[in-house]
């Protein structure tokens, strides 16, 4: 599972900051006529399991190396932005949003977070820190989810809810890196995940953010969704990403992710 934000600074002649946050899970959807109950033989481990094999499987999973993803965000009607997502295990991020001609860039590299953001100021290249660089390092985590037992992060089947009218399981990823513990919701009919919510620092203030995942499609044997509804919870502000192109064990050297020397 990969989350991650990109922040744009300036869009139509308007300043603004909005995060774009998202989380890959992967999914086809179908629902059950009630609310599953959560047994004395459903663990959250269990259910992970069944993540793993809706999504294609452990052999597949486990040989996922790296995974980039085109496509573009839709912040209205009439603005969009192009993005790039490359990630590699096992904690490697690099995102690029071009608006208005310019380039945005983010990027760790497991260790430094680092940005180059012509809005900024002042505009150009700077390394993160504080709650900024906790963030990306929580988005930079290869597949938080499935690959928690070997991550160390600690995995709890909290109860049961439903997502877009369909029952799911609600999971708790507390992880072990930042800390952060956020909420999976897994459909209950295709074992695989359909709704993320985490709380993240956010400009002074704890925020909440939640993604749904829609047209999941099987890519070199995993599922991956196409669109993603993302936003801040009880907001009415959303944003879509779509993705056009998603690609996995990608060649992608490490310095893609380093930060810049200038």
């Amino acid at each position: 599972m990969m989350e991650y934000s990109v922040r744009v600074g300036r869009v139509g002649g308007r300043g603004l900051r909005r995060r774009v946050l998202a989380g890959v899970a992967l999914t086809s959807m179908s629902a059950l006529a009630v609310v599953p109950r959560v047994g004395r033989a459903q663990t959250g481990d269990a259910i992970v399991e069944r993540v793993i094999a809706a999504r294609g499987g452990t052999r597949k999973i486990h040989a996922l190396e790296s995974v980039r993803m085109t496509g573009h965000v839709v912040f209205s009607p009439t603005v969009s932005a192009a993005l790039v997502v490359e990630q590699r295990r096992p904690a490697m991020i690099r995102e690029e949003l071009v608006v208005q001609d310019k380039t945005i860039v983010r990027g760790f590299d497991g260790t430094v977070g680092w940005t180059i953001d012509p809005f900024g100021k002042p505009p150009g290249l700077r390394a993160m820190a504080g709650d900024e660089l906790t963030n990306m390092v929580a988005e930079a985590q290869f597949e938080p989810l499935v690959n928690a037992k070997t991550s160390g992060n600690l995995i709890e089947l909290v109860g049961q809810d439903t997502v877009g009218g369909a029952p799911a399981y609600k999971l708790r990823l507390t992880v072990k890196r930042t800390g952060y513990a956020d909420f999976y919701y897994v459909d209950s009919a295709s074992s695989l995940p359909v709704k993320w919510e985490g709380a993240r620092p956010n400009n002074g203030a704890t925020v909440v953010f939640e993604s749904y995942y829609r047209n999941y499609e099987l890519v070199d044997g995993v599922r991956f969704p196409k669109l993603i509804d993302t936003g801040a919870k009880g907001q009415p502000q959303r944003q879509q990403l779509s993705f056009d192109t998603i690609e996995t064990n990608v060649a992608v050297d490490s310095t893609r992710f380093a930060m810049p020397k200038s």
